[in-house]
């Protein structure tokens, strides 16, 4: 990203921290208000965090599928993430960014190399089907 402040912005943001405050008012060390919204459906389950006006939006879908042939007893989990362009305008094009890839990869990890997930109670039927977690 670049630095586009103005000298008075720096200034503004120097003078703040010499105050020990945030520009938004904040102490150094005080959180943001934070604010969690659930919705579930028969096969989504969403989560919106909201950290002051700061907004993030997990949703987990599931389907049925048939295993991996060399996993039959067990399911998995797919990872996607998206960056909105409204955050960043460098996000625009974010489905393979070096940021989305980056925080794929870590959550695949604390999910499949993590033990984050029985993914032996995934399957219905082995070798045939398997589902998402049931409070997913």
């Amino acid at each position: 990203m670049q630095n586009n402040l103005s000298n008075n912005e720096r200034q503004f943001m120097r003078q703040a921290l010499k105050q020990k405050q945030r520009v938004d008012g904040r102490a150094l060390f005080q959180c943001r208000r934070t604010k969690f919204t659930f919705d579930r459906s028969d096969n989504e389950c969403q989560v919106e965090v909201q950290f002051g006006r700061t907004r993030v939006l997990g949703v987990v879908s599931a389907t049925i599928m048939q295993p991996y042939d060399d996993r039959p007893t067990e399911g998995f989990v797919n990872v996607f993430v998206s960056l909105s362009p409204m955050a960043d305008p460098s996000f625009a094009d974010s489905k393979f960014s070096a940021y989305t890839i980056e925080i794929r990869s870590i959550l695949e990890g604390l999910l499949n190399d993590g033990n984050a997930m029985d993914f032996e109670a995934l399957c219905i039927v082995a070798g045939e089907k398997v589902r998402p977690p049931a409070d997913a």
